[in-house]
């Protein structure tokens, strides 16, 4: 089948959706079907990524993410979708679609809005989305009044999206994947001591973008409590956002700044070696969906402390591949980390067992298969 993949998250764009999209097209291929991604160009350079079987078209639109107006950001956002609808036009035209997949909710949805004779596929991957479940019922009917189908990376998008009942063709839950095989465990791997990190200090990770849902606050107002305790410990965030400088200053109020290492955004590519290199894994997240870095993080054999909230509680077993707290609750969120990086037994044996349940469960495989089987349904 000829599959169109329309987002405006993709790669060299970080992140979880534009991993998704780049990592079920890849498996995707390999069920015969033929991909192209539609997504807008970065910083003015074309990136394709050299794959058989997938083909990457990039809109004539720069979309500057860190804007410092919103209304300069959502100006992107149109130019990209009103030139990406007539793109989306001409290959319906021209290539023959069999299914148009999109990843966002907003743009996207009126990117292929009107789209005749081509079934559509919304996989509902964004806090965004839930935010307006809550709040604008009406404008999210708007918006999600044409698509066929409806996939939810969590059981909270799914019951959501069930309230709606606007999928004529369905909706179904299938969790985010992992690469089991790149993201594996590793020996004598650390990659912080060229940065002046001693290999044996305790090590906890934060790979997030740097955005208020994702919690990373809550995350450094506990970093006191777990230094009380185990007195060496970094704090190690891999990412960047808007949150970046109010982060840095909570550090330096809390006399924790120099217990941190701002390791800046880093490419897919690189984070292997990067969760092979720590001790936990923390999502502070107030909102989730399946957290594809803790899957990373786990297929790496490494336990997670995550909040409560959203996909979290799907992937971590609670005690057995790793501890769950409420989220904004700093105290609770310092006393799991100490637990995990006070006990190395229990710390292997929280890793093993989320390295073992990530390979049953979600590897890309498997939801690439799950994808395809919604893909044949629909044409």
């Amino acid at each position: 089948m000829n599959i169109c993949m329309v987002t405006h998250d993709y790669p060299p764009r970080l992140g979880g959706i534009a991993s998704h999209v780049f990592e079920l097209s890849k498996y995707l291929v390999k069920h015969n079907n033929n991909i192209v991604i539609l997504t807008p160009e970065n910083d003015g350079k074309k990136y394709e990524p050299c794959l058989p079987g997938i083909k990457v078209i990039r809109v004539k639109s720069e979309i500057n993410y860190y804007a410092k107006t919103k209304i300069r950001l959502w100006y992107d956002l149109i130019t990209y979708g009103i030139k990406a609808k007539l793109m989306l036009n001409n290959l319906i035209k021209d290539v023959g679609l069999d299914v148009i997949h999109y990843h966002n909710t907003i743009i996207e949805s009126l990117i292929t809005k009107g789209v005749k004779k081509v079934p559509v596929v919304f996989t509902a991957h964004e806090s965004y989305f839930l935010s307006l479940a809550e709040l604008k019922k009406k404008r999210l009917y708007y918006y999600l009044s044409h698509p066929d189908f409806l996939i939810a990376p969590s059981k909270e998008l799914l019951e959501k999206a069930r309230e709606f009942g606007v999928f004529p063709k369905g909706y179904k839950y299938i969790p985010n994947g992992v690469d089991v095989d790149k993201f594996a465990p590793k020996e004598n791997i650390f990659v912080f001591d060229k940065i002046g990190v001693n290999n044996n200090v305790p090590t906890i990770l934060s790979a997030r973008r740097l955005e208020p849902k994702n919690g990373v606050e809550y995350l450094i107002r506990a970093l006191p409590l777990i230094i009380d305790r185990i007195p060496d410990t970094k704090l190690i965030i891999v990412g960047d956002g808007s949150q970046r400088d109010y982060l840095q200053n909570i550090a330096k109020q809390l006399n924790v700044f120099d217990s941190i290492v701002w390791f800046g955004a880093r490419d897919n590519s690189e984070m292997s070696d990067v969760y092979n290199s720590v001790d936990v894994v923390a999502l502070p997240s107030l909102q989730e969906a399946t957290s594809i870095t803790g899957l990373e993080a786990m297929a790496c054999g490494k336990p997670l402390v995550g909040t409560e909230v959203g996909g979290i509680p799907e992937i971590i077993l609670k005690n057995i591949t790793g501890y769950l707290v409420p989220p904004r609750d700093v105290s609770k969120l310092a006393e799991k980390i100490v637990m995990v990086l006070s006990n190395s037994k229990r710390r292997k044996e929280l890793g093993q067992a989320a390295r073992n349940y990530v390979v049953q469960n979600f590897s890309w495989h498997k939801i690439a298969e799950q994808t395809n089987n919604i893909y044949q349904s629909l044409a």
